[in-house]
């Protein structure tokens, strides 16, 4: 088709909008149409520009429908017929006219398909944002001549579900086809001009199941094809950069190809992999990644549930974490090349069980290989120069620790499953099977984190310094695994006194660690923090009259616990009661000594009170608060699953943080008038308390309270 501009007489192309002589604009019309099958008709819509008269022709039929938006023509009226499940109709003209040209924008004798649009390509590079949007569009061909997809221009047009695009395409702009939920099909040609899909190009296209884009596609900006349906992946070989999230969230992803055909040598030129750019792509099984790699963002493959191998080529000097939640990844292969794991780098992949460091390794980050619980064996190669920490905490399976003879800053002496820093002879990483030699000078902290398959520790003369960690004491709070705790007699600096099962620092007589078999010698002056942590059958803790002072959370999570004696000689307990877990269960009985100048258990109480201020500090299921207690202190009863029923008595004035924090089978408590001050927590996790009873007025609170639609009121003068 062609139509003569009425201003030169210069006969036109039909896809030129503006007269190739006198730059006149011919009548435009948008239009759409959609074959319904259940009425037998035929919808036109439409928008027009530039237009003065528009008339439609059907059947030899002319109608006038300036003005209007739409016409609906029935299938009786014009010629149809089925083809290959589509419908092919004839003998219908659009004819739009102005002062210009008197135009036939639609002459379906030409042959048109259901459910297409006509646009010419000057219009479609001037479409709007959203132009799109809640438009019953099912299936279009982008005219030739387009070059790039304006932002937002189908943005949630939720009957699309093909679109074809031309070899003039450059890119494809952001949001472009976001929320296109019922899109299947997406046509690229073989153009060499296309470049980039830009950010949320195709996010959340939930139909969407496959996609092959261009091989000059040079870059997927962030989100791409985020949550869409994608299940296979082929990387253009120019490619060279995936931004971050770009494949976030596609489930049903199973195959990445990043143009590889060995496991060690691969094609193409991708540099750079965003920041959680699979993440969570459930099905996803293996991932090789390009020797062309240089950068990968964190958590790249996180909550990738599914994934079992992954290649990590040389070309990637530092190697971060990656895999967070990787659940089922049992193997990976890292190519000679990779010079540093970054702190956390494999941390928690509890399905790991081997993985070969590259002679290439020179920087090992400080829990690069957390919980890796399946890990059996490691083997530290020649190159290694950095170690921090223990890269190796929580890995409870490991039998085997060795260095290569030829490094020189570490070393494995004598097969002690150990990673010791040669030159400072400190122990930095041990496992269920360490001995630790008799040059080891320091045991670092928690250089047996977690180890909880260790059951014998001995120590031997060499050392002089046992580094304790403040926040998770040894072994990581589970000093119950021990059932030997020997120090060497001739060692200077520690002793094992009494074979008291524990390992006390000479000089000053503190007890730093101990056991569920651990008699506490009566020459004993403190006990460090953390000390019995995790004795979970520790069941009486009898504490000798030399103790004055007990560390933090010496005795967290002591569960079995059922009787203390505080002695008359302890005036500093602090939060040695404190817990992670359960506020001992069992606990039954608690007691002060009588002659003890700091605390007391007045009335047989069953609490810990400090007797100069009246504060209980802490009590159990069976505790009675005595009349006279001032306040009831920050986590005093925290944890105390057993307390069923509690009295507070007109004494006190304060109820501290956390004081009764998941007490789960209380169900109701009064407060009384004397109360003023209620402290942020005081009765979280409280799953079975109904009703909280306090005075109307007079109580204030301080920091969150999540219990107020548990209260109710009593009226006070």
């Amino acid at each position: 088709m062609s139509w003569i501009c009425k201003k030169c007489g210069k006969e036109n192309p039909d896809f030129k909008g503006i007269c190739e002589a006198c730059q006149g604009q011919a009548p435009q019309l948008l239009f759409m149409y959609e074959v319904d099958l259940v009425y037998n008709k035929i919808r036109l819509q439409w928008k027009d520009f530039s237009c003065e008269k528009i008339r439609i022709v059907s059947s030899g039929i002319e109608e006038d429908v300036t003005g209007r938006n739409s016409f609906d023509i029935k299938f009786d009226t014009i010629v149809h017929s089925s083809k290959e499940g589509t419908k092919d109709w004839k003998g219908v003209k659009i004819v739009a006219t102005n002062e210009v040209a008197e135009r036939t924008v639609l002459d379906s004798n030409l042959g048109v398909s259901q459910r297409l649009l006509n646009i010419q390509p000057y219009l479609f590079s001037g479409l709007y944002n959203s132009y799109f949007n809640n438009c019953n569009l099912v299936q279009m061909t982008v005219p030739e001549g387009v070059e790039d997809i304006k932002d937002s221009l189908f943005k949630h047009s939720e009957h699309l579900r093909a679109i074809v695009l031309p070899d003039s395409l450059k890119s494809i702009g952001s949001r472009a086809f976001q929320g296109c939920s019922k899109l299947q099909n997406v046509v690229f040609s073989n153009s060499e001009l296309f470049y980039s899909v830009c950010d949320s190009a195709f996010e959340n296209c939930t139909s969407l199941l496959s996609v092959s884009l261009p091989e000059s596609t040079n870059k997927i900006y962030s989100s791409a094809f985020k949550n869409s349906s994608l299940c296979y992946f082929r990387a253009p070989r120019n490619l060279t950069s995936l931004e971050y999230e770009s494949f976030a969230g596609c489930r049903n992803l199973s195959v990445v190809d990043f143009n590889t055909y060995s496991q060690t040598k691969t094609s193409g030129i991708l540099e750079h992999i965003g920041y959680r750019a699979f993440s969570k792509c459930k099905s996803l099984q293996h991932i090789i990644l390009p020797e062309s790699l240089k950068e990968i963002g964190l958590d790249a493959f996180e909550e990738c549930s599914s994934l079992r191998t992954a290649f990590l080529p040389g070309s990637l000097k530092i190697v971060g974490s990656l895999f967070k939640g990787c659940t089922s990844l049992h193997s990976i292969i890292i190519s000679e090349g990779v010079e540093k794991f970054a702190n956390d780098a494999f941390a928690g992949l509890q399905s790991l069980k081997k993985i070969t460091l590259p002679n290439s390794l020179e920087e090992i980050g400080e829990g690069a290989f957390w919980g890796c619980e399946s890990l059996h064996e490691i083997m530290i190669p020649n190159s290694v120069n950095i170690i921090s920490g223990n890269p190796f905490n929580h890995c409870s399976k490991v039998e085997s620790i060795a260095v290569s003879e030829d490094n020189h800053i570490y070393d494995s002496r004598e097969n002690c499953n150990a990673i010791i820093e040669s030159n400072s002879n400190k122990l930095i990483s041990g496992c269920k099977n360490t001995t630790i030699p008799n040059s080891v000078e320091t045991i670092e902290e928690c250089s047996f984190g977690g180890q909880t398959q260790l059951r014998c520790l001995i120590i031997p003369d060499s050392v002089k310094q046992i580094c304790i960690s403040p926040y998770v004491g040894f072994i990581n709070d589970k000093n119950s695994v021990f059932s030997l705790i020997k120090v060497s007699d001739k060692n200077p600096v520690y002793d094992s006194r009494n074979d008291c099962n524990a390992i006390i620092e000479t000089a000053t007589d503190k007890l730093i660690l101990g056991c569920n078999s651990t008699v506490i010698p009566d020459t004993v002056k403190s006990i460090d923090h953390h000390a019995f942590a995790g004795c979970s059958s520790l069941k009486e803790l009898v504490i000798p009259d030399s103790v004055t002072e007990i560390g933090e959370y010496a005795f967290e999570d002591c569960i079995s616990l059922s009787y203390i004696l505080i002695p008359a000689s302890l005036t500093s307990i602090n939060d040695s009661f404190a817990n992670s877990k359960a506020c001992f269960p069992y606990l039954e009985q608690i007691m002060v000594s009588r002659d003890n100048p700091i605390y007391d258990s007045r009335d047989n109480c069953n609490a810990i009170i400090v007797t100069k201020t009246n504060i209980l500090i802490f009590g159990c299921k069976t505790t009675i608060i005595p009349d006279g207690v001032e306040m009831i202190g920050h986590h005093a009863f925290t944890g105390c699953s057993g307390l069923t029923e509690i009295i507070i008595p007109n004494s006190v004035k304060a109820i501290g943080a956390f004081s009764f924090w998941g007490c789960d089978s209380l169900k109701s408590i009064t407060i009384p008038p004397s109360v003023k001050r209620i402290y942020a927590h005081a009765f979280d996790g409280c799953d079975s308390l109904e009703e909280i009873v306090m005075p109307s007025k007079g109580i204030q609170f301080y920091g969150e309270v999540d219990f107020l639609n548990k209260i109710s009121y009593y009226e006070v003068d």
